[in-house]
């Protein structure tokens, strides 16, 4: 009965139930309970993120150790792979830091930091050190900051750490030179920030993440649907209604300068306004992996700007048998970089009496009419492409493959004088304990089991009422949380091939809220057994 009325005064009082179990609990279990709830009022007056965290050795001590952690795994893993890794997005980043181009073929966020830092640095070593760290302190801040607005059980607690700091795969990002670490990362704190404006808004924060918002856009273009989530989290927090007006507002106008900067410079460079020609090739990237099905079939009028276009696609599945069959069975990047692509091969006849646009420019160029392409193409065959390229792609999505993760420098003992000249080594020789890494390939099965107990969790949430619960702070980030990852997974399912390197912030937030909902639903049952 003492714990039923406890139970029933603090939720009275509007407080989280992930905070409260263990404090009635405790007074349950002692005698002197007055003597602990005065002791907790205390501690409240001083109850700040700061003081929680370095005040509180039970929470400074394991950070602490896991700060150490980080640290020692870093010198062992780099004793093992002297070398950061390389792919071909890599040689496209450093070209762009080593022109100092205003765009690129990917954004240009993550070749202007390589600019920058080279100059303090030109090691590897350094740069590799570098994307680890920011990605594990952002980690750790993301940690922190939930054990301190949701107050879970020390076993929960330990759980969350455990994941973020004994985590090999946050070594293999780091070890890239690629936007990958440096986009997780700063994707980590944007939703931390996130978390805090609807835990505890204040004016500072809305400038704050409308500056990481922005950062973000020039990364990677996955952050496109960032500013709707960002909207979405002013909207559920209880700040006031012109602040939240404000926050949705900056958002919008910051991101939109940016969006119409970046295509005033391609209009520029290509003759047509377009904020990235990687979409338009992306776009008809798709839609090739699955007309090489219905080509035969389609007797749709092909529109005239694309007859000569279509002709040559059609002659490419033609000749489709001298291709590796592997590259061709389920949604990938083939169409877009390969020499054998029908989208290269009319690119080249296109410029073919053309001596002076240059390559990127060529290729920026082709970017409308791919993209119209492409458009024609899924309107054309909804029912195939989602059969042959969205369902492929949602099960990628749920078992996110390996991809780059799994290899070392593609195999290869050497790199391009690009890198050897960028990152100032002897030779163009590097070395690694082993060209193959086995144990990405168990992060599928982890990915669906996080996608999955997300899903489920959510629905247990529900079924628990957690959605009427008393708990604001954490229904409020739950249903942030499974906004994300809704429009994440219908924006990834439809914009490209999913791949492990993409998906390692989903995996992180939804194994996170997993846990977290799931100790949810155990207390809640607990409570209503008393």
């Amino acid at each position: 009965m003492r714990f039923r009325n406890l139970i029933s005064k603090k939720m009275d009082q509007n407080e989280n139930i992930l905070t409260i179990y263990p404090t009635v609990m405790a007074q349950v279990g002692n005698e002197g309970g007055s003597n602990q709830l005065n002791h907790n009022q205390d501690l409240s007056k001083s109850d700040t993120f700061r003081y929680y965290i370095f005040n509180n050795l039970n929470n400074f001590l394991p950070l602490l150790i896991a700060v150490v952690a980080v640290v020692l795994q870093f010198f062992v893993f780099k004793a093992v792979f002297p070398y950061a890794n390389f792919i071909p997005d890599s040689y496209a980043y450093v070209d762009a830091a080593r022109l100092n181009t205003p765009i690129n073929w990917y954004p240009i966020g993550y070749s202007k930091f390589l600019r920058l830092f080279s100059v303090f640095s030109r090691s590897d070593t350094a740069l590799v050190a570098f994307q680890y760290f920011f990605l594990e302190f952002s980690l750790l801040f993301f940690v922190s900051s939930i054990w301190y607005i949701f107050r879970p059980g020390k076993l929960v607690k330990y759980i969350l750490l455990s994941i973020v700091v004994f985590n090999p795969i946050f070594l293999l990002l780091g070890n890239y030179v690629t936007s990958d670490a440096i986009f997780t990362a700063l994707s980590i704190v944007w939703l931390t920030q996130l978390l805090w404006i609807i835990y505890s808004p204040r004016p500072v924060f809305i400038f704050i993440q409308v500056a990481i918002l922005l950062i973000l856009f020039t990364v990677r273009y996955n952050a496109l649907f960032y500013p709707i989530v960002s909207s979405f989290a002013f909207i559920l927090s209880p700040d006031r209604i012109w602040r939240k007006i404000l926050g949705i507002t900056i958002s919008i106008v910051v991101v939109g300068a940016f969006v119409w900067q970046t295509s005033s410079l391609y209009l520029t460079a290509s003759g047509t306004r377009q904020f990235s020609p990687f979409s338009g090739w992306q776009l008809a990237n798709n839609a090739l992996n699955v007309y090489k099905y219905t080509y035969k079939e389609n007797f749709t009028r092909v529109p005239r700007n694309f007859l000569a276009l279509d002709s040559m696609v059609r002659e490419h599945y033609d000749t489709i048998k001298s291709i590796s069959k592997a590259i061709l069975q389920s949604p990938n990047a083939f169409y877009m970089w390969s020499p054998a692509s029908p989208l290269l091969k009319y690119q080249k006849a296109y410029f073919k009496n053309d001596s002076t646009t240059d390559y990127f420019l060529q290729w920026a160029k082709m970017g409308p009419l791919y993209s119209d392409y492409g458009s024609w193409l899924i309107r054309t065959n909804p029912g195939s492409f989602a059969k042959r390229y969205l369902l492929p792609n949602a099960v990628s999505y749920l078992t996110p493959p390996a991809e780059f993760l799994g290899l070392y420098n593609e195999r290869q003992d050497t790199v391009g004088e690009l890198m050897s000249s960028w990152f100032a080594y002897k030779s163009n020789h590097i070395k690694a304990a082993s060209k193959d890494i086995g144990f990405p390939s168990v992060y599928g099965p982890i990915g669906a089991v996080s996608n999955l107990a997300f899903f489920f969790g959510v629905i247990g949430f529900a079924m628990v009422k957690g959605f009427k619960g008393n708990s604001k702070a954490f229904l409020r980030s739950v249903l942030l949380v499974a906004g994300i990852w809704i429009i994440g997974a219908a924006f990834s399912i439809f914009s490209s091939p999913v791949v492990l390197r993409y998906q390692t912030f989903t995996i992180i937030y939804s194994l996170t809220f997993s846990i977290l909902i799931i100790e949810y639903i155990y207390r809640s049952d607990r409570v209503k057994s008393f």
